[in-house]
């Protein structure tokens, strides 16, 4: 069923080109049953990518909510923020309370003016679903932080609550030149940072 939500472009598109085909060559012979199907094919392809468009797939609903997430990250909105987490979310030993003071207080620490997602793919691995994405963020350059724009990758695990898709888990791949493991010592962990503490 979700084929039906999710159809690659190029299979309606293959429907209209059939359709199209077999009713000019229908036609030029005057051939009403091969003409009707041709209309048929056209009218099948406009179907399945209304279909495709009209409803969201798991993955499409979490990448827009991912989208979310950024913008809320880089507005330091905490409302958005906690309202796109689970109530048991974590990002290696933070909760969710961490997690909203964390990333507001690092928004402001690194001074984050923007945020561009350069790749999002939602997927599922097993029975969970996942969205990987890279961001390129830009940094004001008020304030200590040493870059001005970053690369980073990160992994966000999502659960359905009654129709409604919130972080669980946030995973770190990499930031700058930082490794998954260093981010974990250094930044998420139990002792850091304790100005929001």
């Amino acid at each position: 069923m979700e084929f039906l939500f999710d159809i690659p472009w190029y299979v309606p598109t293959s429907f209209a080109a059939a359709g199209v085909g077999l009713f000019s060559w229908a036609n030029a012979r005057l051939k009403k049953r091969e003409r009707a199907a041709g209309v048929g094919l056209i009218l099948l392809a406009v179907l399945l990518a209304g279909i495709s468009y009209a409803v969201d797939t798991d993955q499409e609903k979490v990448e827009k909510r991912t989208r979310e997430f950024v913008r809320a990250v880089v507005a330091a909105d905490r409302a958005a923020i906690a309202s796109l987490l689970d109530e048991g979310a974590i990002a290696f030993a933070w909760d969710k309370q961490e997690i909203i003071d964390g990333a507001v207080y690092y928004a402001a620490q690194t001074d984050l003016i923007g945020a561009r997602i350069l790749s999002l793919h939602g997927a599922y691995e097993g029975r969970t679903l996942v969205t990987y994405l890279t961001i390129w963020s830009q940094h004001g350059g008020r304030s200590s932080f040493p870059a001005n724009d970053m690369n980073s990758q990160w992994k966000l695990e999502w659960v359905n609550r009654a129709g409604d898709w919130r972080i669980v888990e946030i995973i770190p791949q990499q930031i700058g030149q930082v490794s998954r493991e260093a981010i974990e010592r250094t930044y998420l962990n139990r002792s850091t940072p304790p100005a929001f503490r």
